[in-house]
């Protein structure tokens, strides 16, 4: 008999799907951001990432944007679903100015994870972290 095991994941905050009533209404915060949220697998580290430290899941926040994570199925992402990212990351470098880094799953742990991906708008997502569009705060 074989026995799989599970994978467990978990997000600080997480922003819903086109195909999901509360989108465009609301993002859920799921996890404490003083608490590790289990995004990447733990022994995951990246260079240019916080000096190339493991345990990314101790010293990370994660947002987890819902969206098929298909690299061959090309489903656009929201402009609210890049918006409410960008306030979160703003929200997030208000609250915590030693934050430095914005990477994707893809970038940390790329056997496992393929998003956000190269069909996220990567340029318009930086441009509304730089300089802001309503923020929530």
């Amino acid at each position: 008999m074989s026995v799989m095991k599970a994978h467990r994941a978990s997000w600080h905050w997480l922003i819903p799907g086109t195909d999901e009533e509360p989108h465009g209404k609301v993002a859920w915060a799921c996890v404490p951001e003083a608490s590790a949220a289990l995004h990447v697998r733990d022994l995951r580290s990246y260079p240019a990432v916080n000096g190339g430290q493991a345990k990314v899941n101790d010293w990370s926040l994660a947002i987890q944007i819902v969206n098929s994570r298909s690299r061959d199925v090309v489903e656009p992402f929201s402009d609210w679903q890049v918006e409410i990212a960008a306030e979160i990351v703003r929200y997030s470098w208000a609250k915590y100015p030693n934050l430095k880094h914005v990477v994707s799953h893809a970038l940390l742990d790329p056997e496992r994870c393929s998003d956000p991906g190269a069909h996220f708008p990567w340029k318009r997502f930086r441009d509304l972290v730089l300089n802001g569009a309503g923020d929530m705060y």
